[in-house]
């Protein structure tokens, strides 16, 4: 016997059930209001309706980045930040990486990471706050450039800064080729 599961969706705002081709383009509209977050359905009508009622508050307003859950005001001038485009989290821990920052690969973003990533371009590495900034993570042991070993997460990193110092394609996260591995160790066998 076969089944079928329906799933309808009802407009918070009208309470009319709503076509499918009628669903607004998030379908859940989510706004926050004096630093509680809000979600509602809403058809496509709906979500119009919203739009025109907070647009002349919005024009008087100040663009507002949501970092985790600590917010931060984009400076002036400024284009939007794009820190919570799953990309750019992908280059900052890369970075973090790189400058010896201990980070996970998923989860939240540690302030003082997020600080030192803004300000890498502006800051000269020898007057960072050591109080924030951790050890730098061990060399990779070198290894026999015929070596088939799977590099560790330290020797992928710098394999990858080594990879775009020399001006060679490499993708910020996923697997390594093996011939950019076996380049990197026979360089580095010494």
């Amino acid at each position: 016997m076969a089944k079928t599961t329906v799933v309808l969706t009802r407009d918070d705002w009208t309470g009319d059930i709503v076509d499918p081709i009628d669903i607004a383009p998030k379908q859940i509209t989510t706004f926050t209001f004096n630093g509680r977050e809000y979600s509602l359905d809403l058809s496509m009508s709906s979500a119009n309706e919203l739009a025109a009622a907070l647009a002349p508050w919005m024009e008087k307003a100040s663009d507002v980045n949501v970092v985790g859950r600590r917010t931060r005001k984009i400076k002036a001038g400024s284009e939007s930040s794009s820190e919570t485009d799953p990309e750019e989290r992908t280059r900052i821990r890369e970075w973090a990486r790189d400058n010896g920052y201990e980070i996970g690969p998923r989860g939240r973003i540690s302030e003082a990471i997020l600080q030192a990533f803004e300000n890498r371009d502006h800051t000269p590495q020898n007057t960072i706050d050591t109080a924030a900034t951790p050890e730098p993570a061990p060399e990779p042991d070198p290894q026999p450039a015929d070596d088939d070993t799977k590099p560790t997460p330290a020797e992928r990193a710098a394999i990858r800064q080594w990879a775009l110092e020399q001006g060679r394609d490499v993708k910020t996260r996923g697997p390594l080729s093996p011939e950019l591995i076996r380049d990197y160790r026979q360089t580095h066998a010494a």
